[in-house]
């Protein structure tokens, strides 16, 4: 197994054709690596192609309340969806809660389906 270590791109592109050459004492190997790129990475299909990158963005980002009189209980609901998987572990921060009489301005995060 040979590693070369790149650096992606910060946009995304198509995966690449990896061409692989050696020229010894004796003979010479040229071919294509193409096997086993098909695997996905974080979900996404083929996300281990050679070189290919796909920029992660929120494909849904949606912020609620469930209510808007003064001095009411509320709660701030946020959906959220990536194009790919997050992995175990990430924090996903949500900023921007100014205004509320919230003691000490800390919210706690009460509900986080599916987790």
């Amino acid at each position: 197994v040979a590693e070369v270590r790149v650096r992606n791109p910060k946009r995304a592109q198509a995966a690449r054709v990896v061409s692989v050459s050696y020229e010894g004492r004796e003979f010479v190997i040229e071919g294509r690596a193409t096997e086993g790129s098909s695997e996905a990475v974080f979900g996404v299909a083929c996300g281990a192609a050679p070189l290919f990158v796909l920029v992660s963005e929120w494909t849904l980002a949606v912020a609620g309340q469930s209510s808007f009189l003064p001095g009411a209980a509320n709660t701030i609901s946020v959906t959220l969806r990536a194009n790919v998987e997050l992995p175990a572990g990430s924090v996903v921060e949500v900023s921007g809660l100014v205004g509320s009489e919230t003691a000490g301005g800390a919210a706690e995060v009460v509900s986080v389906p599916g987790a």
